[in-house]
């Protein structure tokens, strides 16, 4: 009986020191890992504007690149990164989007031309999916699929179709839903402008 008693009180106390030193861990590293998460998200708005960067840019170089490239414009409810080239016109905007994957969030950045109606480039910065399946969405093949689709048909249709992956019908057209869906909210905000 006391051996028993004996085990489950250290085992206790095991498991208290541990949920302390877990606990202080993420505590000690919470600014850190903030820093980092904002970090790759500029990352990739700079990737999905096509803003040059060092391939090793530490998060003071990628927030430097981001402040001097890129600015912010709030159309409607809808925010837009704008990147600005020599004289102020707009080369590139990207606009966020997110939705639900087949086993977690799918969240990305999609650009557009100046123009409003030609897709740049697509970049996906958080994704669950399966690998070799569905997390086949990161990969640049298929995010090049997407590079100078028009998302207005030529009938006046917003949306564009994206193309299965094989075994990964499900992601891709979540994928589809989310970007339409960010695609009508784009037109909507721009036919709101011109009223």
């Amino acid at each position: 009986m006391k051996r028993s008693l004996y085990t489950l009180l250290y085992a206790a106390l095991l498991g208290l020191v541990c949920a302390g030193l877990l606990t202080a861990a993420r505590e000690l590293t919470a600014e850190r890992q903030k820093a980092n998460r904002q970090a790759e998200r500029v990352r990739h708005i700079l990737d999905v504007l096509g803003i040059e960067r060092k391939p090793q840019a530490s998060s003071e170089e990628l927030l430097a690149a981001y402040e001097k490239n890129v600015r912010e414009r709030w159309r409607g409810d809808l925010l837009l990164y704008e990147c600005a080239g020599p004289g102020g016109n707009v080369q590139a905007v990207a606009v966020h989007f997110e939705g639900p994957g087949l086993w977690g969030p799918i969240k990305g950045f999609l650009a557009l031309e100046p123009d409003m109606r030609t897709v740049r480039r697509v970049t996906f910065y958080e994704q669950e999916e399966t690998p070799g399946l569905g997390g086949e969405i990161s990969t640049k093949a298929f995010r090049k699929r997407f590079e100078k689709r028009r998302i207005v048909s030529p009938a006046g249709e917003p949306g564009i179709k994206v193309d299965a992956i094989s075994g990964a019908t499900m992601t891709s057209n979540r994928v589809e839903r989310m970007l339409n869906h960010t695609i009508r909210k784009v037109l909507e905000a721009e036919a709101e402008d011109e009223r």
